[in-house]
This record gives structure tokens, C-alpha cells and sequence, in this order.
């Protein structure tokens, strides 16, 4: 990988494999208090501003709102 790379992978561990399941369970109880769609996906906006990856916010949304 060339030096000037600003991205280097690292192994995932337990506390990793921990936030992902927390996140999870997370969706799963904001999809429970939603009526649809764009419901659930503002209210995971709000939940996490900070979250870029719009496309797969909408995959997870077909998920629960197919």
C-alpha cells in the first residue's frame, strides 16, 4: 500500500462486533416505533447526525419497510 495512503484496515475485535450488534438492536427498536418509511429513516438521521453512508440508510430502510 503506498505511504501516502490515508486509509489502513484493521482487524475488527469483540467491542467492534459489540457496537455492531448494539447498532442493530438499535435500528430494530426504532423500526418497531415507526410507522413507515420515511419515518424510520428520519428518526435514524436524528439518531445519528453524523452517519454519511445515505445509501445503505436506504437499503436498511427497505429492509424494514420493504
Amino acid at each position: 500500500m503506498p505511504q501516502n495512503c490515508a486509509y489502513f484496515y484493521t482487524p475488527e475485535d469483540l467491542k467492534d462486533a459489540e457496537a455492531k450488534i448494539r447498532y442493530l438492536e438499535e435500528l430494530k427498536a426504532i423500526a418497531a416505533s415507526c410507522a413507515g418509511a420515511a419515518s424510520f429513516k428520519a428518526a435514524v438521521q436524528e439518531r445519528y447526525p453524523a452517519y454519511s453512508r445515505e445509501n445503505y440508510l436506504d437499503m436498511t430502510t427497505g429492509f424494514f419497510f420493504p
